[in-house]
């Protein structure tokens, strides 16, 4: 972030603490890691600080966000992050229009807490799509297993086919493997990936390959992000971080 002159800035992180997440915990682990954090005890507190501005992102125990909570931090546009306690799940709706969101599931351990807070502070638009999507899942554990490890068994290797096919100058093969991208954005929900993947699509049906090479890197590094986040999101990534919340 940066400040009114340009210089950068910390990000500033509002934690509303509840009887079940310290705040003042959280916050020494944010402090540590170079974020400005401001706690509030309980929901008035955190309603004050939302209104008098300057905050960048929430984090909230999952307690603390009662229906006025949750609406201020969707009308401020802020992202969130829901820290739940083990037994403390809330199950209060968050508003459509709430930027994004993350949830913490317990145990809580400082390296995937700051990677969520680190994510939902910068999360790329296809990030958001994709986290979206798979929060819609997060009851159907084995459907989201085998949606997930689908995912990352076939990206991959399509990501490298299509560079080869590229590279060769082949723009069948590029035609052919930009469509099967094109599917697979679709089943993890982001329209922005499949769009990209379609523009590669129909530039190599063309045969316009000049453009290939240029068009190829935005698409190659928003399935880059994607598949990071989907590997953080997994038992076998940091094991704590769940998707954003899906409001729709």
């Amino acid at each position: 972030m940066t400040d009114s002159t340009g210089a950068a800035r910390p990000l500033s992180v509002l934690v509303v603490a509840d009887e079940a997440v310290s705040g003042h915990f959280l916050a020494r682990m944010l402090a540590a890691a170079g974020f400005a954090p401001r706690v509030a005890a309980g929901v008035a507190e955190g309603l004050d600080a939302l209104e008098a501005g300057g905050i960048d992102l929430v984090v909230a125990g999952a307690l603390s966000l009662d229906a006025a909570l949750s609406s201020a931090i969707a009308a401020a546009g802020r992202p969130l992050v829901v820290v739940e306690a083990a037994g403390a799940y809330n199950s209060v709706a968050l508003p459509k229009e709430t930027a994004s969101v993350l949830h913490l599931a317990p145990p809580l351990d400082a390296e995937s807490f700051l990677a969520a807070v680190r994510l939902a502070g910068g999360m790329p638009p296809e990030v958001a799509e994709v986290a979206r999507h798979l929060e819609r899942f997060r009851e159907r554990r084995e459907f989201l297993g085998r949606l997930t490890a689908s995912f990352l068994d076939e990206c991959p290797g399509r990501r490298e086919a299509l560079a080869r096919a590229v590279a060769s100058g082949s723009c069948p093969l590029a035609a052919r493997e930009a469509h099967g991208l094109v599917s697979t954005a679709l089943a993890m929900g982001s329209e922005r990936l499949a769009a990209l993947a379609r523009k590669i699509e129909v530039a190599a049906r063309e045969e316009r390959s000049e453009e290939l090479a240029a068009m190829l890197p935005e698409l190659d590094a928003a399935l880059g992000r994607v598949e990071a986040y989907v590997r953080s999101v997994l038992p076998g990534g940091n094991g704590q971080s769940r998707p954003v919340e899906s409001n729709s």
